[in-house]
């Protein structure tokens, strides 16, 4: 036998105007803006602690004519845009052990002009000559590199974000210096290794 329920519930009396309406996503076949501006951009790079501070400051990026059409997936050059300009005032970034850093003072770039520019670029000693000396068991050369008016040429900015590196076609540099030097106060290594150089310096740097 079924048991009713002698006191079923009162009816709603708003439930024949209650409509239940489910919401889609909204649907933009397209995106375009002017331009799009991010300044004062701080860059941490792997293995920095955040309360050493940012590796990078004050980095600018601008996207002009940016442009996403959801429907055709039609892209413009670089990040759906005509045109990409980076401006980064200064760069010192220690690398391997910190016995160097890399400096870089006012690099600019666009790919309109395919082509990045930058003031100067070093390869310097964190320490004096002294102190560098007094690091070391054995004697060793102490380098400093530095080049200025740097233009690279033709670079592929598409294939450079995409495969995480730079790809050009000229680099140029008007001037440049190399010193090396080294302490004959200190005992000469009865077993000296090959030292790293710039670009090997370069290619260490984390990606």
């Amino acid at each position: 036998a079924e048991l009713e329920n002698e006191n079923p519930p009162a009816p709603d009396p708003t439930y024949d105007s209650l409509k239940v309406v489910k919401s889609s996503p909204i649907k933009l076949p397209l995106i375009s803006f002017d331009s799009i501006a991010l300044r004062d951009i701080q860059l941490y790079m792997p293995l920095r602690r955040i309360e050493e501070g940012p590796s990078f400051r004050g980095i600018s990026f601008r996207l002009t004519d940016f442009s996403y059409n959801s429907e055709t997936k039609e892209a413009q050059p670089v990040l759906f845009s005509r045109r990409a300009d980076i401006a980064v005032p200064s760069i010192t970034y220690p690398i391997g052990d910190s016995t160097y850093s890399l400096a870089i003072r006012n690099l600019r770039g666009n790919s309109e002009d395919s082509l990045i520019t930058i003031d100067s670029f070093a390869y310097v000693p964190n320490y004096t000559r002294d102190q560098y000396a007094a690091k070391l068991k054995y004697a060793k050369s102490m380098m400093d590199l530095s080049c200025k008016g740097i233009r690279i040429e033709g670079v592929n900015f598409v294939t450079s974000l995409s495969q995480g590196g730079l790809v050009f076609r000229n680099f140029k540099v008007n001037s440049w210096d190399l010193v090396s030097y080294e302490d004959q106060r200190r005992p000469p290594n009865p077993n000296p290794r090959h030292g790293m150089m710039p670009p090997e310096a370069i290619s260490s740097l984390p990606s």
